[in-house]
């Protein structure tokens, strides 16, 4: 048997049961992904010929969906589906980074498939580590990263291996000494800068002007951490003096991969992680839900999706809640003229301006990781939404999700 843990072009094996492709346009467009050669194998389709074909049954969210394998004249093996399963993942094409699909293997003909964002994705990389320094006294890292979340960071010569996917430690030198930032990066080579993050060099100016830069993407802050501190990181294998950026390897590698278990330990116990994948920490307020009320449908549209988030902010008040965008909110129910998209019934009364009372509802929950955005966002009545809290019904669910596809192809 091949070796269980290895990659592949944008696969990656993992054991003998799973296997995780990296989504692109093609998954999401076409409901079809290629297979390498040296990938076939694990869904047992090493020995077709050209012309073959073998059906196989992909289940996903609780449904089973019809998928087939077939090689062309060239021997290229590729994986398509039906439309319905790609009806059901759509909503991960709007995600940056393309989220992994993850196939676990039931049998020859069987594969449960599982859609990885955020810090599940990162379980499942195929990518090296870096240890980057910023020196507070020149950049504020860590500002630009809570406001901006997405940082172009110059990808020095040391850099210049690096990788979409691989994860980037940043490392806050003195007084801090210690890594504060875990990053994803996104992009490599840019030429130019896409983000702006002037201001939040001490004195007001970028020192450069020209690239190339890599995307990073903060994915978590660490709390402190003492086996992050730089005494901490030279007792289990760091032979550096953080001049510069490093790889981690060897027992460095094994000790970050304990810190950051450790960090995800801490974010469960204080309620979740404080930083995520694509977050977006727009502070809506009771203005902007006016504001939203008094946009036609065009200019509302246009602001929604401007400010749409894949990723929701979890900010503390007298409880710990998500910041929903009333501009997501106002547009869906705007969009459902009136009645119920459940059970298609007149809203049940007007509020208090005289507009029928709908509530909006994410059909993939934001405690979840649902995405605030006009595709994920239903008007329903009061008693349909408490029903779907309550039940969550996979069929109501679906019925909603084809509503709202509906809606965004006319």
């Amino acid at each position: 048997m091949p070796e269980l843990n290895y990659a592949s072009f944008s696969w990656r094996i993992i054991g003998d049961h799973s296997a995780t492709k990296q989504c692109d346009k093609s998954f999401f467009d076409y409901c079809v992904t290629g297979v390498p050669q040296d990938i076939c194998w694990f869904f047992g389709v090493d020995d077709l010929s050209p012309g073959d074909r073998k059906d196989v049954t992909l289940h996903y969210d609780g449904k089973s969906y019809a998928a087939y394998f077939t090689v062309d004249q060239y021997s290229r093996v590729r994986l398509s589906w039906e439309t319905a399963l790609g009806n059901s993942v759509a909503a991960y094409k709007v995600i940056t980074p393309y989220p992994l699909a993850l196939y676990e293997k039931v049998d020859e003909v069987h594969y449960n498939v599982h859609m990885l964002v955020g810090t599940e994705r990162l379980l499942y990389r195929n990518a090296a580590e870096w240890i980057v320094p910023s020196n507070p006294k020149i950049y504020d890292a860590a500002g630009a990263f809570y406001d901006l979340i997405k940082v172009d960071w110059h990808q020095t010569r040391p850099l210049a291996n690096i990788e979409v996917d691989d994860i980037v430690y940043i490392y806050t030198s003195a007084p801090v000494k210690a890594i504060t930032h875990q990053c994803v990066v996104n992009k490599v080579g840019i030429p130019s800068l896409e983000i702006s993050d002037a201001k939040y060099y001490v004195g007001g100016s970028d020192p450069f002007s020209s690239g190339p830069f890599v995307e990073l993407q903060c994915v978590r802050e660490f709390d402190a951490l003492d086996g992050l501190t730089l005494a901490g990181l030279r007792e289990h294998g760091l032979n550096s003096s953080m001049q510069g950026p490093l790889k981690v390897k060897n027992e460095l590698y094994d000790h970050m991969q304990a810190m950051v278990a450790e960090q995800q330990t801490i974010e469960r116990l204080a309620g979740g992680p404080e930083h995520y994948m694509g977050v977006s920490r727009g502070d809506f307020s009771e203005v902007d839900e006016r504001v939203a009320s008094q946009l036609d449908d065009d200019e509302l549209k246009a602001i929604a999706i401007k400010h749409q988030a894949t990723s929701v902010e979890v900010r503390e008040v007298t409880t710990k809640q998500r910041q929903r965008n009333p501009y997501v909110a106002e547009y869906a129910k705007r969009r459902a003229n009136g009645r119920c998209q459940l059970c298609g019934n007149p809203a049940p009364f007007a509020d208090s301006n005289g507009k029928p009372y709908l509530e909006s509802h994410h059909l993939v929950w934001l405690a979840n990781g649902g995405t605030d955005t006009i595709d994920n966002t239903v008007a329903l009545c009061p008693n349909c939404h408490r029903k779907m809290h309550v039940l969550n019904d996979a069929r109501d669910v679906e019925k909603l999700k084809t509503i709202t596809k509906n809606n965004a192809d006319n």
